[in-house]
């Protein structure tokens, strides 16, 4: 069995042929406190997605290999918080600004 399946000649990860929704399940990350464990639940065939998961939740597709196991998730979630504050730059233009009484002179 191939250790590192799927990658291109940079070493990306790449994603399988996929010829029929068979060679894939939806999965949803288990969670502990509120934070994933690295493990995924399948969800159900039977169901629709909206009666199997809650709103705004990541799914995630793990495609199956050749005998029909399924592989592990590769994924990198963002930061939903901002690690570093953006710095504010002032403007050195006043941009806009209300007219005073001697933009009205004639």
């Amino acid at each position: 069995m191939d250790l590192v399946p799927d990658l291109d000649p940079e070493g990306e990860w790449t994603v399988p042929p996929v010829e029929s929704t068979e060679d894939f399940d939806l999965s949803r990350a288990l969670k502990d406190r509120g934070q994933p464990t690295g493990e995924y639940e399948v969800l159900a065939v039977t169901s629709t997605v909206k009666e199997s998961v809650t709103n705004w939740e990541a799914l995630f597709i793990q495609f199956k290999d050749e005998n029909g196991g399924l592989r592990p998730v590769k994924v990198a979630l963002p930061s939903i918080a901002d690690e570093e504050e953006e710095e504010v730059i002032p403007s050195s233009s006043k941009g806009k600004r209300k007219a005073g009484p001697q933009d009205f002179s004639d």
